[in-house]
């Protein structure tokens, strides 16, 4: 399942701006995509992205 920079964040225990700092351009092309949760467009990682950046 997909998971959001705040729930990378609390899992790994690091601050969400460490999270968004390892997601360069070419991570972001291939593994993150923006998703609407509750009415609010959302970064979502996925499973592949989060286990490379596990």
């Amino acid at each position: 399942m997909p998971k959001t920079i705040r729930e990378l964040a609390d899992e790994f225990g690091v601050s969400k701006q460490a999270i968004r700092k390892k997601l360069d351009a070419n991570f972001r092309a291939k593994y993150v995509q923006t998703v609407p949760r509750n009415g609010v467009q959302t970064l979502v990682v996925s499973n592949s992205g989060y286990l490379l950046l596990k």
